[in-house]
Parts: C-alpha cells; sequence; structure tokens
C-alpha cells in the first residue's frame, strides 16, 4: 500500500470509521477471484466494479422485509404454543449475526447451545482476548496507515494502542469496552495482542489498492449496524447484525451502481457461511427510512477467508436476499428452541 506522506483532507482524527463522506446455499450464486498475483489488484477490482442496475430492487425489499417479518411471526407463535415466559420477564433478545447463521446452517448452533460445547455453550460469556480484539485493532491500524499517520501495519497498530480511548484508538464503548481492556494490559499482554493484530492488520493492509478508492466512498470499520423486530404479540425480540469491515459506499451512475461490502473472515467458507455474507447487505436494505425509499443495498458482498486464501464474491439481489432471510428465520428458529422452557435464554 503507498501512504502519503501527509495525512489526507477531512480523515485525520476520525476514529469513528468515516473516511469518506438464502433457503439454501446452492442458491446463491458465486464465483472465486483468481489466486494470481497481484491479489490486491484482483481484491480492489471486485469491491470497485460496476453492476447492472436494478430499479427494482426497493421493491424487492419491500417483498423481503415482509417475508422476514411472516417468518419470525411464525417462529415466535410456535414458541407462544409451548409457554410463554410470565408477563413479568423480559421478553428474550436474539442476536443473530454472521456465526449464528453460519452455525445454525451447519447444525452445530443448536448442539452447542443445548450442551455440546462450543463458546455459545451454556453459561458462557463473552470476555476479550487477543484472538476477539485483533479486528478493532487492526482496523483503526489500517485507517493509521490510509491516513498517513503510520508508515507500516507496527506502527500503527502501537500507536492505536498507545492510546486506545484516543481519538485515533478504537473508540470507548462504556464499561467492558475494548479501549479499557487494552489499557488495563500488562507489558507481556500487551505484546501478544499487538504481535496478533498487527499479523491481521498486515493482511488486510495489503489485501487491496487502497489509492484506487475515492477517499469519500470509503469507510473502514466502523459501527455495526442492526435491524430490530418485535411483533405485537410476540415471545421474542429479534436483533439482526450487519458487519462490515471494508465497506464501499454505494454510488449510483449512467453505468450502473459501484460499491461492496468486504468481511475478513477466520477459517474456511462453508455452505452456510455464503447465506450469512448477506446479512450486511440485507440490513442496509432494511434500514431504509420508508418503504418507497431507494434502498441502499450494495450489488454484491465480498467475504475474504485469508487463512486459507479463499474470496467469495457475492452477488445481491431478489434471490440472494430472500434466501439471506430464510436463513434469520431459521436461526431464529434454532435459538428459540435451545432457549426452551429449562433451557437457558436469549438474554445474552
Amino acid at each position: 500500500m503507498s501512504v502519503s506522506a501527509e495525512p489526507r483532507s477531512g480523515r485525520a482524527g476520525d476514529h469513528s470509521a468515516r473516511v469518506g463522506s438464502a433457503p439454501r446455499a446452492q442458491t446463491i450464486a458465486a464465483s472465486t477471484i483468481a489466486d494470481g498475483l497481484p491479489r490486491s489488484g484482483a481484491l480492489s477490482d471486485a469491491l470497485l466494479a460496476v453492476a447492472s442496475r436494478c430499479d427494482a430492487l426497493a421493491l424487492a425489499v419491500a417483498d423481503v422485509r415482509r417475508r422476514l417479518e411472516d417468518g419470525l411471526a411464525r417462529v415466535a407463535s410456535t414458541r407462544t404454543e409451548h409457554g410463554t415466559p410470565a408477563s413479568s420477564a423480559p421478553l428474550p433478545l436474539l442476536r443473530i449475526g454472521h456465526y449464528q447463521v453460519a452455525r445454525a446452517g451447519q447444525g452445530a448452533l443448536a448442539r452447542a447451545r443445548s450442551g455440546a460445547g462450543g463458546r455459545d455453550g451454556p453459561g458462557s460469556s463473552f470476555r476479550w482476548t487477543s484472538r476477539a480484539a485483533r479486528r478493532l485493532i487492526g482496523l483503526a491500524a489500517l485507517r493509521a496507515g490510509l491516513d498517513g499517520r503510520a508508515a507500516t501495519p507496527a506502527d500503527a497498530v502501537a500507536a492505536v494502542m498507545a492510546d486506545p480511548c484516543g481519538p485515533l484508538g478504537v473508540g470507548r464503548g462504556g464499561p467492558g469496552a475494548a479501549a479499557d481492556w487494552i489499557a488495563s494490559l500488562a507489558p507481556p499482554a500487551r505484546a501478544v495482542v499487538a504481535a496478533e493484530a498487527t499479523a491481521w492488520a498486515t493482511r488486510l493492509w495489503t489485501a487491496a489498492d487502497w489509492d484506487r478508492f475515492p477517499p469519500d466512498r470509503l469507510v473502514v470499520g466502523g459501527p455495526d449496524r442492526w435491524w430490530r423486530w418485535s411483533g405485537p404479540s410476540a415471545a421474542c425480540r429479534v436483533a439482526v447484525r450487519g458487519r462490515a469491515d471494508i465497506r464501499v459506499a454505494v454510488e449510483p451512475g449512467h453505468d450502473g451502481v459501484r460499491g461492496a461490502l468486504l468481511l475478513v473472515l477466520d477459517g474456511a467458507p462453508g455452505a452456510a457461511t455464503r447465506q450469512a455474507l448477506l446479512l450486511g447487505a440485507l440490513v442496509d436494505g432494511l434500514s431504509a427510512r420508508r418503504p418507497q425509499e431507494p434502498a441502499p443495498v450494495p450489488p454484491r458482498v465480498i467475504g475474504w477467508w485469508p487463512d486459507c486464501g479463499k474470496t467469495w464474491v457475492v452477488p445481491v439481489d431478489a434471490r440472494t436476499l430472500v434466501a439471506t432471510a430464510d436463513a434469520v428465520v431459521e436461526t431464529a428458529r434454532v435459538l428459540l428452541s435451545a432457549s426452551a422452557p429449562g433451557g437457558w435464554g436469549g438474554h445474552h
């Protein structure tokens, strides 16, 4: 990545990450980016490619919204038939993100929640580790590199960790946030966290030709986006999370639409993860303020697994959005089944 000596206008000091102003998996078409070098060129091309305009996508999103809400209502009504919580008890909150959809599609989430083990098992609770924090630190480090505040990933990570709560850090989200955890680390632990974050940041730092991206259309990191649902008499609430590590803002033009989401993921892709990739695009579409408003849906979502060198480009259209909505409903069903009376709930 080529880094300028001076920060680009309007970008320094902005830790908010704004760099500029499926029923089954086989129904989702995907193509693999060529493995030839330089990979940064192929990934950059995929992020910046023009897709055909789909003026009917806003109507498709409206249909998908109704399908999703109807499906969640059916799942919630099934739970109600088996007994609702006491009126004084809070409604279970199901948080559905990439991990939950991917695991539910593989049947692994139900096994983990029923006590067969796994990080979603009973009694488990989130805690910060070097692996959990590397993404936040790495994204902040990439922003520092793009703004010319650091020449190498190691320098950028060091700057982020030197003042994690500051304007160049990971941001502060209250007690238990990553910034407070980083600040509390002893020197040996800090070195371990810095090493893992530097490795993560280096991969993304060199993954694309960042100078090709217009600064006003590029978002690195940023807060997750959410779509929330609660039926009028539902026995649960649902919050669907849309995550993106890199977001190229949707830009309509006479030749089509540019824009994409990039997710950096661990391990290797599986059949169910193709559905999970589309969550960000689905949440973007469902977040339109009015049903008639053109949905700011990216034309494609890219999943990148640096551990195994795999990259998937998944187009976003009515068919893939329907598949993703159905996967969300199925995940909600699995989560509610695992939190039946006598089990452990989805309050966390």
